[in-house]
C-alpha cells in the first residue's frame, strides 16, 4: 500500500521521504523517493532488542524530525514511537497513524497488555488517524479512548492499471491448469485475517460446484490452517 501511495503522491504538493526501519524491500520504491534506513528493524529479535530498537527508534525519529522539518509525519506502522518522537522534538510535525488492524482483536500475554496501554496513553495525541474500517474505527473509540474527530475511514489504494496489465499475463502453474473456478487469498497467514471464516464458506460452496482455493502468504497459523 505504501509503495502505490508514493507512486501517486502528487510532486507538486508533497516531497515525500520514505523513513524505514529496514531495508527488506518487496515492493518496488520510485526512484524519486530518497530512503533514510534506521537498520533496527528487531521484528525477529528476542525482547531485549526489541526493546532496545524501540528506544533506539524513537530517537533517531526525533532527530530525523529536527533536520528535516516535515510537515507531516505518516506513520504506516502501528505504535506510539512516532508521538513520543515528537514530543522530544523541538520540531513539531503533524503526525498521522494508519492502523493497520482491528486492535483489540491483535492484544495477548504482556506484549498486548503494553501495547494497549500505549495506544490509550499516545494515540489520542495524534492530529490524525486513519482505519480502513467503521469497526476498527469504533473499536478505537470505545476501547482506547480516541476522540472520534481524529479518526477517518480511508480505505486501501489499488493501482488499477497494474491490476489490468497483471490479469492478462499468463499463468502456467498447474493450480490454475484446469479449468476449475479458482479463488486466490494473498495476505498474513494470522487469526486477524479472518481465515477460518473462508475456510467454512469454501467449504460450502464446494457442496454445490468444484472449485479450489489457493492461498499466497506465510505466517503464524500456517499449520493450523
Amino acid at each position: 500500500m505504501l509503495s502505490t501511495i508514493l507512486k501517486f503522491l502528487d510532486r507538486s504538493r508533497f516531497k515525500p521521504v520514505l523513513v524505514v526501519y529496514g531495508s527488506r524491500f518487496i515492493y518496488d520504491i520510485p526512484a524519486d523517493v530518497r530512503v533514510i534506513d534506521l537498520r533496527m528493524d528487531g521484528s525477529d529479535a528476542g525482547v531485549p532488542r526489541r526493546l532496545l530498537y524501540f528506544f533506539g527508534r524513537t530517537f533517531k525519529i526525533r532527530a530525523i524530525m529536527e533536520e528535516e522539518k516535515p510537515d507531516i509525519v505518516f506513520s504506516m506502522l502501528t505504535g506510539p514511537t512516532p508521538m513520543i518522537s515528537r514530543m522530544m522534538s523541538r520540531h513539531r510535525p503533524r503526525i498521522v497513524v494508519r492502523e493497520t488492524t482491528y486492535v483489540s482483536l491483535g492484544l495477548y500475554g504482556l506484549n498486548g497488555m503494553a501495547h494497549k496501554l500505549f495506544v490509550r496513553a499516545f494515540y489520542p495525541k495524534a492530529d490524525l488517524i486513519i482505519t480502513a474500517t467503521e469497526d476498527a474505527r469504533r473499536d478505537l473509540i470505545g476501547n482506547f479512548g480516541v476522540p472520534p474527530d481524529k479518526i477517518r475511514i480511508v480505505h486501501n489504494p489499488i493501482d488499477l492499471e497494474y491490476v489490468r496489465k497483471s490479469s492478462r499475463e499468463a499463468v502456467h502453474d498447474r493450480l490454475f491448469a484446469s479449468g476449475v473456478p479458482v479463488i486466490a487469498t494473498v495476505g498474513r497467514l494470522s487469526y486477524l485475517k479472518g481465515y477460518d471464516y473462508l475456510l467454512k464458506a469454501f467449504s460450502l460452496l464446494r457442496e454445490d460446484r468444484e472449485a479450489r482455493l489457493v492461498f499466497l502468504g506465510e505466517g503464524a497459523d500456517r499449520e493450523d490452517l
